[in-house]
């Protein structure tokens, strides 16, 4: 009877160190898509999308605006600039959406040479630096 309630005890253990780990992970690592910070890159950056995507002609000049505000958000986050592009990148993908790459290069000239303290990548990556 005691050895085998060593064996409960030992696998119950190990059940619960398996169990736990994915969650510190999510914990440590939030998924972006529900990162409170995404909550204000699909808000600011929504009118931009139209442009980018090749729906619209024009940029709205609230995108603009919202974009500038997200260059003042980046440094108030840990890993800002790449978390907000990975917030865009989130967006994309649930939307069934994608970036035109001749769109993304105008963009900083349509919004007045605006530097963009993020990366906007049509090739889904966020380590590089923005082009734009």
């Amino acid at each position: 009877m005691q050895g085998s309630m060593a064996h409960l005890a030992t696998y119950l253990s190990i059940a619960f160190v398996v169990l736990l780990i994915p969650e510190l992970a999510i914990a440590r690592n939030p998924t972006p898509l529900y990162d409170s910070l995404c909550s204000i890159v699909f808000n600011d950056f929504l009118p931009c999308m139209n442009f980018l995507g090749g729906q619209v002609p024009d940029l709205p000049k609230a995108c603009c605006s919202n974009v500038k505000e997200l260059n003042t958000i980046v440094a108030s986050f840990e890993h800002g600039s790449r978390r907000i592009c990975q917030c865009i990148e989130d967006f994309e993908d649930v939307m069934k959406f994608r970036l035109i790459n001749s769109r993304v290069q105008a963009f900083a000239s349509k919004c007045n040479n605006l530097t963009l303290n993020f990366p906007i990548s049509v090739s889904k990556n966020c380590s590089i630096p923005s082009n734009i």
